[in-house]
C-alpha cells in the first residue's frame, strides 16, 4: 500500500535525487580527496595508461610481461575519459559520481513503473545517501560502472521478460556481453535471464529455445573480439580473465578461521613463492586446483564460512573493510575510519532488513521484478560465497536493494497514513453525534 496524498510530479523528484546524490558524493570527494590506486586500482590505471599509449590493452606496465588478467572495458572507458579530460584520475572520478547519480534516477524511474511513486523516491534517496557506493566513486575500480552495465541487463531482462521478442533478447544478450567485458562475474547472467524466462513466463520450448539462443548468439557476438584477441596474443582460450583460480583458492582460504584469519595473507607464502615461477595458465591452474583441495577439505565448515561471508558481502561485518580495501584509511584517520565504517555497517544492515521486509509488505510487486530481483541476488551470493568476498562486490546489487527498502518504507507511511485517517473520521463522527441531541432527550425537553 502507498502513500496515496503524497504526490510529486516526476520531474520534480528527478531534481530531488540528483541534488541528494550529487551532494554527498561531491563533498566526499572534496573533503577527501581520492587515493593512490593501489592494487586493483593500480592495474586499471596501468591499463588506461597503456591504451593511451598505444600499448594495447596491458595491465603491467610497459617492458613486463603482459598477460590477460582483467577483461577490457573499465580500462577502455578509462582510457577515453583520461584522453578527453586530461591525463589524471580527476576525470574518471567525475565519472563515477555521475553513473553513480544515474543509478539513483533508475532506482525511481523503475519503481514508477512497477511499484509506486513514493516507494520510488524513496528507495532513489536511500540509494543516494548509501555511503559504500558514495566512498566507492572515489577510487578506479569498475563496480560503479559495472552497477550501471547491470541495470541496463537488469531491465533489458526485464522487457524480454514481458514483451518475449528476439529484439529484446538481442539486447539482453549484447548488455550481459558488455557487463562482462567490465567485470567477469557478468558471465552467468544468461542463465539469469534464461531462468527468469523459465519460472515467469514459461513459454513453449521452442520458444524458449529460440529466444535463448538469440541471447546467446548476441552475448558471443559481443565477447568474441576479446576472445580472439587473447587466442592470438597469448595462444590459449580466455574468454574473460585469468582471476578464476586466484579469486576461488584466496575465497576458500581467508574465511577458514574468521574473524581472525582476515588479518592472515591472501595466500600462504609458500604458495606464492611456488606460483611465481609459474607461467599465467600454470599460475591459474595451480590456484584453482589448490582451492578445490582447500575447498573440498573444509566442506562441512561451509554453512558457517557461508553466514559469514554473506555479513562480508551485504553488511560489511565482521571484515570491517569499506575503507581500508580501498586505501582511504591512510588519508581519514583512525577516528573518522571508525565512524564511517560502523555507519555504513548500521545503514546496510537497515537497508537489507527493510528490503527482506518487502516480501511481505508489497504483495503487489510484479512477480517478475521479484523473482529477477531474487534470482540475481542469489547468482551473486553463491559465486561470491564459493570464491572470494568484499563488500564493494554488493555496490552494483544495491540500488535493487534500495528499491525494495523503498517500497517497504511507502507501505508502512501509507498504512499509518491510513489508520491516521480512520482514527481522524471515526473522531469526527463522535463529535457529530455528540454535538446533536439525542431523541430521548429531546422528548424529555418537550414534556418538560
Amino acid at each position: 500500500m502507498s502513500c496515496e496524498p503524497i504526490r510529486v510530479k516526476t520531474w520534480v523528484a528527478i531534481l530531488i535525487i540528483v541534488v541528494a546524490a550529487l551532494l554527498p558524493r561531491v563533498l566526499f570527494i572534496a573533503r577527501f580527496g581520492f587515493p593512490t590506486a593501489q592494487l586493483d586500482a593500480h592495474e586499471y590505471k596501468v591499463m588506461a595508461e597503456n591504451i593511451l599509449a598505444g600499448r594495447d590493452l596491458n595491465h603491467t606496465p610497459d617492458g613486463l610481461p603482459d598477460y590477460p588478467i582483467r577483461v577490457p572495458l573499465y580500462g577502455i572507458l578509462a582510457a577515453g575519459i583520461m584522453r578527453l579530460c586530461g591525463n589524471s584520475e580527476g576525470p574518471v572520478v567525475a565519472a563515477h559520481i555521475v553513473i553513480s547519480s544515474l543509478l539513483c534516477i533508475f532506482v525511481f524511474l523503475l519503481g514508477v513503473k512497477f511499484l509506486d511513486p513514493l516507494g520510488a523516491l524513496i528507495g532513489a534517496v536511500l540509494l543516494a545517501f548509501h555511503l559504500p557506493s558514495i566512498v566507492h566513486c572515489g577510487v578506479l575500480y569498475a563496480d560503479t560502472f559495472f552497477a550501471l552495465c547491470l541495470a541496463f541487463c537488469f531491465f533489458s531482462a526485464l522487457r524480454l521478460s514481458e514483451d518475449k521478442t528476439a529484439r529484446w533478447a538481442a539486447l539482453t544478450g549484447v548488455s550481459i556481453g558488455l557487463t562482462t567485458l567490465c567485470k567477469a562475474a557478468g558471465q552467468g547472467l544468461v542463465i539469469v535471464a534464461i531462468l527468469l524466462l523459465v519460472l515467469v513466463n514459461r513459454p513453449p520450448w521452442r520458444r524458449l529455445a529460440a529466444l535463448s539462443g538469440i541471447m546467446i548468439g548476441a552475448f558471443i557476438i559481443v565477447m568474441s573480439p576479446w576472445v580472439i584477441r587473447n587466442y592470438n596474443r597469448f595462444g590459449a582460450f580466455v574468454p574473460t580473465g585469468t582471476l578464476a583460480g586466484f579469486n576461488f583458492l584466496t575465497g576458500n582460504y581467508e574465511m577458514l578461521v574468521p574473524p581472525k584469519g582476515l588479518l592472515r595473507p591472501a595466500l600462504p607464502i609458500d604458495m606464492l613463492q611456488k606460483s611465481l615461477k609459474m607461467s599465467w595458465a600454470e599460475r591459474d591452474a595451480y590456484f584453482r586446483d589448490e582451492g578445490f583441495r582447500m575447498f573440498w577439505r573444509n566442506l562441512s565448515d561451509l554453512p558457517r564460512r557461508a553466514f559469514l561471508k554473506t555479513g562480508i558481502i551485504f553488511i560489511d561485518y565482521p571484515r570491517l573493510s569499506l575503507l581500508t580495501n580501498i586505501a582511504y584509511d591512510s588519508m581519514i584517520g583512525p577516528r573518522g575510519v571508525r565512524v564511517i565504517t560502523w555507519t555504513g555497517v548500521a545503514q546496510n544492515s537497515l537497508y537489507v532488513l527493510l528490503a527482506v521486509m518487502a516480501l511481505l509488505l508489497c504483495r503487489k510487486a510484479p512477480r517478475r521484478l521479484v523473482v529477477l530481483t531474487l534470482i540475481l541476488m542469489l547468482y551473486f551470493w553463491t559465486g561470491y560465497v564459493l570464491t572470494r568476498s568484499l563488500s564493494r562486490y554488493s555496490i552494483p546489487l544495491y540500488p535493487y536493494i534500495c528499491l525494495f527498502a523503498g517500497c517497504t518504507l511507502s507501505a508502512l507511511i501509507g498504512r499509518i497514513w491510513e489508520r491516521m485517517r480512520a482514527v481522524s473520521s471515526a473522531s469526527s463522527g463522535n463529535l457529530g453525534r455528540d454535538s446533536q441531541p439525542s431523541r430521548g432527550s429531546s422528548i424529555e425537553k418537550s414534556q418538560l
